[in-house]
């Protein structure tokens, strides 16, 4: 069995770690931006070079400005999934895919109130 202590250091662990994946995900988010405005830049001046006549830079600018595209994309993504695991309720009932959760299988008729049935009637705020 485990000591409240114990149940505590686990609890923070968990919490720093969530912590970390949320900043790691605002982070990657944030490059992602910064890539995919470098790639905005580097494709029409690659091609307005391929136009001009300086058909070597004007290829690898466009190929880089692509290259940074798809790159920030994937980071983007990446970072959006790291957002949403560390968003998620650790706590929350989950069950596979066309499974039956459990949790929520029970019988849910109401249960017999074992004590006196409260009744309201007179309570109102005339006290009648």
């Amino acid at each position: 069995m485990m000591t409240d202590r114990a149940i505590l250091a686990m609890a923070i662990r968990d919490d720093e770690r969530r912590r970390r994946r949320l900043i790691l995900g605002a982070g990657l988010v944030a490059a992602s931006v910064v890539v995919i405005l470098a790639s905005w830049v580097l494709i029409p001046n690659g091609i307005l070079l391929l136009v001009s006549g300086e058909g070597g830079i004007g290829i690898l600018l466009t190929l880089l400005g692509a290259v940074c595209l798809v790159g920030g994309v994937l980071l983007l993504l990446v970072g959006l999934r790291q957002r949403r695991i560390a968003r998620m309720d650790p706590h929350a009932p989950v069950s596979p895919d066309g499974k039956a959760n459990p949790r929520y299988q029970e019988d849910q008729t109401p249960k017999a109130f074992p004590g006196e049935q409260l009744g309201w009637v007179g309570s109102g705020a005339s006290g009648l």
